[in-house]
């Protein structure tokens, strides 16, 4: 998962096409109006803002396999 905002360290296209190198790897590259998000995350977005929340709740279903 990127965010549509990372300029740091994920470029969405380069995660993606990195991830299409890796079998089998699902790439999200998520920003404002996915998952109930009104912005575009950066790299530490994803992770640090309570904005984010969404998101955190969406890929702990993805772990739990739902």
């Amino acid at each position: 998962m990127v965010g549509r905002g990372d300029r740091l360290m994920a470029h969405p296209e380069g995660a993606r096409r990195w991830a299409e190198q890796v079998p089998g790897a699902v790439f999200w590259c998520v920003g404002a109006g996915d998952s109930g998000l009104a912005f575009d995350p950066g790299h530490m977005g994803l992770v640090t803002d309570l904005r984010s929340r969404p998101l955190w709740e969406r890929v702990a279903a993805w772990m739990r396999g739902i």
